[in-house]
C-alpha cells in the first residue's frame, strides 16, 4: 500500500503488482486531502494573499486539521500554502486542504473560493 500526497492509498495486489494499480480512496484514515489553487497578479502582495488563503481555509467549518498533537505542540502551520508556479498570467499558488470525504472537500474548495474573491477585492489582491 502507498499512501498518496491526497490522504489517500494506492492498493498494489501481489497478485497484480506488474498488470493493476488501485487507489482506494474509501479508506482513509481520517481525513481527504485536496488542492485549492489559486493565482495571482505579479504585483499583488503575496504575503498577504498566503495569509487570507491560510486564514479562510482554517475557519471553514468542515476542514479538518491534519496534524498530530506533536506538531501542534512544536507550532507547525496549520494550513500550508505553496508557490507552486511562475505562469504568464500570475503567481500560482497551493494549499493542500483536509475534509472527512471527497463530496465535502468538493464543497468546501467552492467556499473557499467564493469566500477569498471578496476577501482579496478587499486587500487589492489581483485574481488571474
Amino acid at each position: 500500500m502507498i499512501q498518496t500526497l491526497e490522504n489517500t492509498r494506492i492498493i498494489i495486489p501481489n497478485s497484480q503488482m506488474n498488470t493493476a494499480v488501485l487507489e482506494n480512496i474509501s479508506y482513509m484514515h481520517s481525513s481527504k486531502a485536496d488542492f485549492l489553487y489559486v493565482s495571482i497578479a505579479y504585483d499583488s502582495d503575496l504575503d498577504k494573499a498566503i495569509a487570507l488563503i491560510e486564514q479562510e481555509v482554517a475557519r471553514h467549518p468542515k476542514y479538518c486539521d491534519p496534524r498530530s498533537q506533536q506538531e501542534k505542540e512544536e507550532g507547525v502551520t496549520e494550513v500550508i500554502v505553496r508557490v507552486t508556479d511562475f505562469k504568464d498570467s500570475g503567481i500560482e499558488l497551493r494549499s493542500t486542504v483536509y475534509s472527512n470525504d471527497n463530496s465535502t472537500c468538493f464543497i468546501m474548495l467552492s467556499d473557499l473560493r467564493i469566500a477569498l474573491k471578496p476577501r482579496f477585492d478587499e486587500e487589492g489582491i489581483e485574481m488571474h
